[in-house]
């Protein structure tokens, strides 16, 4: 089974093979990449955390928001609603054309998010770390 930071890993490098060819379409992928990373991260968060197991169906995500808001961690729903706003409703969906500098803002929020709920360390750095 994938683990949210190594999903995210793979989405940095499929972004950053994708600015390197100018292709919209992988930039699309990868972000939607980034936030299957941190759907991945949440799941493992409420699970390890609260023993809450996030139903696989349609509620889903609204199921997510509700338990995040639920725990001692609130704030957490408010970047997984922001993220679910970008990453994946803007980019992914309806194919913003974002700038690097705010693809990687994004992105920088995406790992935080993932650090935070998963104990896994350094993803921020590598965003950092991507070359165009």
């Amino acid at each position: 089974m994938p683990t949210p930071g190594g999903t995210f890993l793979r989405a940095l490098d499929e972004l950053s093979d994708a600015w390197s060819k100018g292709d919209d379409l992988g930039v699309r992928q990868a972000s939607e990449k980034a936030w299957l990373a941190v759907v991945e991260a949440t799941d493992s968060y409420l699970l390890a955390k609260h023993n809450i197991s996030v139903p696989l169906d349609r509620t889903a995500h609204m199921e997510r928001r509700k338990y995040l808001r639920a725990t001692d961690r609130g704030d957490l729903e408010v970047t997984y609603g922001h993220l679910a706003d970008t990453l994946h409703g803007d980019v992914f969906y309806f194919g913003e054309s974002v700038g690097k500098n705010t693809m990687r803002t994004f992105l920088e929020e995406a790992a935080d998010f993932i650090e935070q709920t998963t104990g896994v360390g350094g993803l921020q750095g590598v965003v950092q770390r991507i070359t165009v």
